[in-house]
């Protein structure tokens, strides 16, 4: 295995001969009834993650504009140090993933693979889940008071001028979601991102938000253990993309 990597912006290269060693190492691990290649990885995926978002918060409350040029330069460094980490463990989750879906492809052949599929869901809320979920608590509190339908007569102009006077709590919780999930429209370091504008656009256009329940399937025992940490590169897939942006 060569553990090499080649970042070209916004391309990354792998060896093959490492992702086909990582697919059996995973399998043979599976085979075995084993974890500890995914227990380090995910060690590995947690420490990246938790470093990312502190660079991140650190650069989110310094005035770039008062660094000198040659801290502004370190920052720099450091920012593509840790953007080179996130997309290694990218691959990674990746690799991982693959090992794990043709372990479940060569031990499932009497079950239907889109059903086996479907065995496989993030077991916790990602970041975008959080945030759509704290929309649509936004949203529901904005019609309960009548407030889209002033939103629509009034306009942006002056909306959260009203929404702080007449509704100081409300108007708080809004201001944390602008914060918080300013980078929900983003990727790869492109994209408008949430605004104050577009935020109230798609409170106009929301609907009635239904709850999604995922029917619980029987996972057979000798995939249960592939099921289970295939579920959690699921999750990690997805919040290291959240956490990038």
């Amino acid at each position: 295995m060569t553990g090499q990597l080649k970042c070209l912006y916004p391309n990354y290269y792998y060896w093959t001969e490492d992702w086909n060693y990582v697919e059996s190492k995973v399998i043979q691990e599976l085979r075995d009834s084993k974890k500890s290649l995914f227990d380090q990885a995910f060690k590995i995926i947690k420490k990246n993650i938790q470093d990312h978002e502190k660079l991140g918060r650190k650069i989110e409350k310094l005035d770039l504009n008062s660094l000198t040029e040659n801290e502004q330069k370190k920052l720099v460094i450091k920012f593509l140090h840790r953007t080179r980490e996130m997309v290694s463990q990218w691959v990674l989750v990746f690799q991982l993933a693959s090992g794990v879906e043709k372990y479940l492809r060569q031990n499932s052949q009497e079950i239907d693979f889109t059903d086996v599929f479907a065995m496989i869901n993030p077991p916790r809320d990602t970041l975008l889940v959080k945030q759509e979920k704290m929309f649509h608590q936004l949203w529901d509190e904005f019609k309960k008071k009548n407030l889209l339908t002033i939103l629509k007569e009034k306009g942006n102009n002056g909306f959260y001028v009203y929404l702080g006077q007449k509704y100081p709590s409300l108007y708080k919780k809004t201001n944390y979601f602008l914060k918080e999930y300013a980078w929900v429209g983003t990727h790869a370091m492109g994209g408008k991102g949430t605004t104050p504008d577009n935020f109230l656009e798609r409170m106009l256009t929301a609907q009635e938000h239904s709850k999604h329940i995922t029917p619980k399937i029987k996972v057979p025992l000798k995939i249960k253990l592939a099921v289970k940490l295939g579920s959690e590169l699921s999750y990690y897939r997805l919040l290291t993309a959240e956490v990038f942006d």
